[in-house]
C-alpha cells in the first residue's frame, strides 16, 4: 500500500484532519509505515489521543 515502509510525521496530529490521518493511518487503510510521528501544540490533546490509542489497542477483538 501506499505508506509500507515508508516513515511518517504528521504535524497537527490533534486537529480535526490529523485525528482522521491518524486514525487511518493506525487502522492499516493507508498501509504498514516503519514509525509514525505525531506533533500538535497542545500536549493535553496529544496525550488524549495517545490514551485513545492505547485504549482502543487494549479491547478485544471479535
Amino acid at each position: 500500500m501506499y505508506l509500507d515502509n515508508k516513515r511518517v510525521l504528521i504535524t497537527g496530529g490533534t486537529g480535526s484532519l490529523g485525528k482522521v490521518l491518524v486514525r487511518r493511518i493506525l487502522s492499516g487503510q493507508l498501509g504498514s509505515p516503519k514509525s509514525l510521528v505525531v506533533f500538535s501544540r497542545d500536549e493535553a490533546k496529544q496525550h488524549d489521543l495517545r490514551m485513545d490509542y492505547l485504549n482502543h489497542r487494549r479491547r478485544p477483538t471479535k
